[in-house]
């Protein structure tokens, strides 16, 4: 007989969904704004791995000190477009593709 797995929950006892990560990459941007490899997904979570970091989202994005600020080990799901790229700046970033 097959185990029954249960998905965990919250504290409203509600179930929390999974979604799958493929793809990760480390992003070093500590000494200037750095480029990911093009995401082939429509969701995209982003780490911030010790530091904080600024990040940003676009085509040939380039990473400044006035992009999207995210706190040391803090981590974002964010919507972008296929083939897009995030940029960081001020440290290492864990970027992974999500649901494909």
């Amino acid at each position: 007989m097959a185990k029954k797995i249960l998905m965990p929950k919250d504290a409203n006892n509600q179930s929390i969904q999974i979604m799958a990560l493929s793809s990760p990459q480390d992003v070093d941007g500590s000494a200037e704004s750095a480029q990911s490899d093009p995401i082939d997904g429509g969701i995209v979570r982003i780490c911030a791995v010790g530091s904080d970091i600024r990040f940003l989202i676009g085509l040939d994005p380039t990473a400044q000190i006035t992009s999207i600020f995210l706190p040391a080990n803090a981590e974002i799901w964010c919507p972008l477009n296929v083939g897009d790229r995030v940029a960081v700046l001020g440290g290492v970033a864990n970027i992974t593709t999500v649901g494909v």
